[in-house]
């Protein structure tokens, strides 16, 4: 696979994961809650190198729309806000 699918398969697995954190009730069931405690400190290491990979890649294609970099880098930009402004 591509670099460009590889990090946009990531970054929308990573907004994924943490839009259905937010929007429902993980521990409800104790599977999906051992599930989340598992992933979380992973995802939140994503949540913090994704964007700067992101960046990184799309700077050095020149700074092209043409790749799926920026797209990545803006989903998770999107992502942190919706984690800081959502309560």
């Amino acid at each position: 696979m591509k670099k460009d699918t590889i990090v946009l398969c990531c970054t929308l697995f990573l907004a994924l994961f943490w839009f259905l954190a937010k929007q429902s009730a993980i521990y409800h069931y104790a599977v999906v809650g051992v599930i989340f405690e598992i992933l979380w400190l992973p995802m939140l290491l994503a949540l913090a190198i994704l964007p700067g990979l992101s960046f990184y890649f799309w700077r050095t294609h020149q700074w092209r729309f043409a790749s799926l970099y920026p797209y990545c880098f803006l989903v998770n930009l999107i992502t942190i806000a919706f984690l800081v402004f959502y309560s």
